[in-house]
């Protein structure tokens, strides 16, 4: 069950950030073990390339053979020319050529009622004029390059894209900040800086990045602890992107429910975050789960037992009377207010 939340949740973030994604691809192409070792796109691909469409060419819909009493389906081709604008990463000895002819497979419900993931491809209006960053990775061992885009896509991110802002800069980044200070960007010097001089440029996809550089270290240890307080201090700051910001959120979140008995060091940084993000006026995307789960998780357990005190958490009479107020202002059910209320208050 822990391995299966994980996936949700990594799965809902992905989605609040708009990105056309297949779990099952990339669970099916890079493996179990190396799924929940990194929860970043970046990392979980073997191609990442930027198309532009020149010409899509689309076939007629057809019934497609599904099982009695399965959901009826439609599926098509479209014929695809592609121009590479930019490869971000491949394999060494695999050339891409310049430009590219794809058999595309796209499929939707006959009953036009969405109940599952199509793939990504299905998401997408294929178009001409349009650029799409394509991660991929081979269905089969050496697969031709036009098969691994067309089978092997585990995510697509249409750019520009207000919902998936940064995008290709985030790919762009990533990869070169690697280059320089290593995987474990956030454990140097170097790393932190590069991150802090580009923080209200980076969107969800640096924040899946960056995560997966502390993703499954022990959070007993100091060093690892230090660098949750650096993305939590980033949670925390109005100029950056509310969806590099959610993105984190979520994962943090995820942490502390998974980690047996998380610091109280943690927990108390991760509640502040999220009571300061409340007081924020322009902070839609991150108040709706902070309001739902994520703030009481962090301060009671399952059984409404307080697990930090406010004073921890907000250490003045003045900081917890504003966030008294803040509460009624937020739209939270009453029957939450009254048990903040009580926590404010040492009940």
């Amino acid at each position: 069950m822990p391995n299966q939340r994980i996936k949700l949740l990594r799965l809902a973030a992905l989605a609040a950030a708009s990105c056309v994604v297949n779990p099952e691809i990339v669970q099916r192409c890079y493996g179990e073990n190396e799924m929940n070792q990194s929860p970043s796109p970046i990392d979980q691909h073997q191609y990442i390339l930027l198309l532009r469409i020149n010409s899509a060419a689309a076939g007629e819909w057809m019934p497609e053979t599904r099982p009695a009493g399965s959901q009826p389906m439609l599926q098509r081709e479209v014929r695809v020319e592609a121009h590479v604008r930019e490869v971000f990463k491949a394999p060494t000895d695999r050339q891409i050529p310049a430009d590219l002819k794809l058999r595309i497979k796209q499929r939707q419900p006959a009953d036009f009622i969405t109940s599952d993931d199509y793939g990504p491809w299905s998401g997408v209006d294929l178009v001409s004029g349009i650029d799409l960053l394509v991660f991929a990775t081979d269905p089969t061992p050496k697969a031709p390059i036009d098969q691994a885009l067309s089978d092997g896509c585990g995510l697509l991110v249409k750019v520009p894209n207000p919902q998936v802002p940064f995008a290709v800069e985030d790919v762009r980044h990533a990869l070169e900040w690697e280059r320089v200070a290593g995987r474990r960007l956030l454990e140097s010097a170097q790393g932190r800086a590069l991150v802090s001089d580009n923080s209200t440029a980076i969107g969800p996809l640096m924040a899946s990045y960056l995560e997966a550089s502390v993703a499954g270290e022990d959070l007993s240890a100091r060093a690892t602890v230090d660098t949750h307080g650096y993305l939590i201090n980033l949670l925390q700051r109005a100029d950056v992107n509310d969806r590099f910001r959610l993105v984190v959120l979520t994962h943090e979140i995820d942490k502390l429910v998974m980690t047996e008995a998380p610091p109280a060091r943690f927990r108390v940084q991760l509640a502040a975050a999220m009571i300061h993000i409340l007081e924020e006026d322009h902070a839609d995307l991150l108040h709706d789960p902070i309001r739902q789960t994520y703030l009481v998780n962090s301060l009671f357990d399952a059984n409404g037992k307080q697990l930090i005190p406010a004073r921890d958490v907000l250490p003045t009479d003045a900081e917890r009377a504003n966030f008294e107020s803040v509460l009624r202002k937020r739209g939270f059910q009453a029957e939450r207010v009254a048990q903040l209320i009580r926590w404010l208050r040492g009940e």
